[in-house]
């Protein structure tokens, strides 16, 4: 499980050459599948702490660009919210990564180390709400008045907000009526290998074309 090997790959200093290569990995599947046709649209790859506080984080992301030829657009690098104490350390890779073109969020948000002074100094893309938000939703009335109060700050600070977890519909209506941009979690589908997004994405076109 990612919780326990995450921790242990830190922990050995593997972390960082695991991540390249997630890295370079995401970037070449996504240009894979421009090429082939399918919709172009970013690819979000998981960064330790530990790795983008790394000096090479930046060389390997401009690295990974250049040798797939993914326009930077087409990416988006995911940072959890327990990092953002470090702002003096992650903030200069925040910038760099933003005048490259990359897209930026905030995994994991609402799990309680941001703040609004740190959010206002971040020139991010996305807030992913940490999925125990949803979870909560039909056993905790004050859920709901918590998610709409978060999607709201997060839209008049400039940023999307991505809910996470989403299982069933009446969670997904539920963030659509707060005014949520993005939803993510089994309800839509559970992970699935590259070639299978390949067929569902090619069924989909097919049905339009008909």
């Amino acid at each position: 499980m990612p919780g326990e090997f995450i921790p242990l790959a830190e922990e050995t200093g593997l972390i960082v050459p695991i991540g390249e290569w997630a890295l370079y990995s995401a970037c070449k599947q996504n240009k894979e599948w421009q090429k082939k046709g399918f919709p172009v649209i970013p690819i979000s790859v998981n960064v330790s702490g530990l790795q983008f506080q790394s000096e090479s984080f930046i060389h390997s992301v401009t690295s990974a660009l250049k040798y797939t030829g993914l326009s930077p657009d087409c990416l988006e690098i995911e940072i959890t919210e327990s990092i953002l104490h470090e702002i003096g350390k992650i903030g200069e890779n925040v910038n760099k990564l933003r005048r490259l073109g990359v897209k930026i969020s905030i995994d994991d948000f609402g799990t309680g180390y941001s703040s609004i002074s740190l959010l206002k100094s971040l020139t991010v893309n996305n807030l992913k709400l940490d999925p125990s938000f949803v979870k909560d939703v039909d056993t905790n009335p004050k859920t709901e008045l918590l998610i709409k109060s978060i999607i709201d700050m997060g839209h008049n600070l400039g940023f999307k907000i991505v809910a996470e977890g989403v299982e069933y519909e009446y969670q997904m209506r539920m963030l659509q009526r707060n005014g949520c941009d993005l939803f993510q979690g089994y309800y839509f589908s559970r992970p699935m290998p590259a070639e299978d997004i390949e067929a569902l994405w090619q069924k989909s076109m097919d049905t339009e074309n008909a």
